[in-house]
């Protein structure tokens, strides 16, 4: 079997590999902003939905409507 006749699968496993880790370091870095973020009272945890999962970010409230 010639390696250049299935470029596609090599495309695609290289995607799906570089999804897998970017979930697993987004849910890393869920765990940590969601254990520090109130320790600063002027701060907000909020919620962001994507295709990827869920991603929590810690935003000052100033930048929130009321």
């Amino acid at each position: 079997m010639n390696s250049t006749t299935h470029p596609a699968i090599g495309i695609v496993l290289g995607v799906g590999i570089g999804i897998l880790i970017t979930v697993g370091l987004q849910s890393i870095i869920n765990k940590r902003t969601i254990a520090t973020c109130y320790e600063d009272p002027h701060r907000q945890l909020v919620l962001l939905r994507s295709i990827i999962g869920d991603s929590y970010y810690c935003v000052e409230s100033k930048y929130l409507p009321d």
